[in-house]
Formats: structure tokens, sequence, C-alpha cells
């Protein structure tokens, strides 16, 4: 009998390690969808650009103009690819009044974990779903907010070159004295 629950047991962690977020905005799977299907799915809506490499993820960015994709508001919407062409990120800008109503439709949908709404100042809001971090960051003095869709995948490349470049800022002060 234990060697039934520890089996069941063992399975059902190795399906929640393995299983992939179903974070897909604009119908596209982040961590799943590849640089091709988002060319067809949101270029089926919208003309895409190609922008270049991302300095962190090492691969292509494609940018769409929000106006067409159907979210009250876009300014514009960005998709970051891994080197292997794999969607790790997508980030979104919007209009700084929006916050509210962006934040109570991801909580719909995904597990808030984190929210600073102070009466004036700086909004944030943080969810996840599975590997992907979905981030809403609204500054108090900008009339513009972010939402910004990370795969845990971007988000330690990112993390670990932040910190080489700081240690390397520390160096160069440090040499410099």
């Amino acid at each position: 009998m234990r060697s039934t629950i520890a089996a069941a047991t063992i399975l059902a962690l190795l399906f929640l390690t393995t299983a992939q977020a179903d974070v897909a905005p604009f119908g596209v799977r982040i961590g799943v969808a590849t640089l091709e299907e988002v060319r067809s799915v949101v270029g089926s809506k919208t003309r895409l650009t190609d922008v270049g490499i991302n300095k962190w993820s090492d691969g292509p960015m494609l940018r769409a103009q929000g106006s067409e994709l159907g979210i009250e508001g876009l300014q514009r919407a960005t998709f970051i690819f891994d080197p292997g062409n794999k969607l790790v990120g997508v980030l979104l800008s919007l209009p700084n009044t929006r916050f509210d109503s962006i934040k109570s439709s991801l909580q719909e949908k995904y597990k808030l974990v984190d929210e600073k709404i102070p009466f004036v100042g700086n909004k944030s809001a943080r969810f996840r779903d599975g590997p992907v971090s979905i981030e809403v960051k609204a500054p108090h003095l900008s009339f513009d907010m972010e939402v910004n869709y990370i795969h845990a995948e971007l988000q330690a490349k990112f993390d670990q070159a932040s910190q080489a470049e700081q240690a390397q800022q520390k160096k160069t002060q440090t040499d410099s004295l």
C-alpha cells in the first residue's frame, strides 16, 4: 500500500514539474509557441516587425502595434524568443489608467503572489502560473504601465546577466579608486 502511495506521489510530482503553464496571451503559449506560430497567430491580426536580438535571451524579438490585438489601449506588444525560437516573454505597454481592470482580469486567470497598491505611488502586482510570472507595473509618475509575461528561463538569464553587470560595475569602481 505504501509503495503504491509513494509511486503515485512521485508520478504526481513529476507531472507537476514537467507540466507546461497555460499562459497564452493572444493565443500563443509562453514556453511552448515558436517564432513561426507567433508569426502565424499574431501576424494574422496585426503587422509584426523584427526588432533584433534580445539582450537577455539571445533570441529574436518581434513587435506589434497593439491597436489590432483586442486589448483596449494596448500601445505595443513585444514577443521575445530564446535562441531555439521558443517564446519566452511577452511585454505589453498600456495606459497607466488600465491598472485596476488589467489586474482584475489577470486575477481571474492566475494566482496572485504579490501586490503593492499604495494610495499614492508605484503600483504593481505579480501573478504566477507554473514557470511563467506575469507582472503588472504602473509607475506613479508615468502615463504608461507594463504587463510582462516572463518564462522562468528568461528570468534566470536576466538575473544572471544583471548580477554579472553589477559585479563588473563594482570592479570598475573599485579599480578606479
